[in-house]
């Protein structure tokens, strides 16, 4: 699910949130896990999208605020692969 710039605020629709699970075997079915959910932090949500680990907020950027500007984000990585592909691909028109 991709993160939207209401995350952290709804919960319905904007984003994906961490279940900590509570039972040692592995499931593929979701009642089988119990216990709390979180959201992922800003930080998490900027490395999902492949900025680099260095990159963080100023501190007087309130969580809110940060969330809605991560959501408003297109994926570094993907940007960077399309941006390659079309790259190459106009070059290899041109010549």
């Amino acid at each position: 699910m991709c993160f939207t710039h209401g995350y952290g605020k709804y919960v319905k629709g904007t984003g994906s949130i961490y279940q900590f699970k509570e039972k040692s075997e592995v499931s593929g079915n979701m009642l089988d896990y119990s216990g709390r959910v979180r959201y992922f932090t800003p930080a998490e949500l900027l490395r999902f999208h492949g900025f680099a680990s260095t990159f963080s907020f100023p501190k007087e950027i309130p969580i809110q605020k940060q969330y809605k500007l991560i959501g408003n984000s297109l994926s570094v990585d993907v940007v960077s692969f399309l941006l390659k592909e079309l790259l190459i691909d106009a070059n290899f028109k041109s010549s």
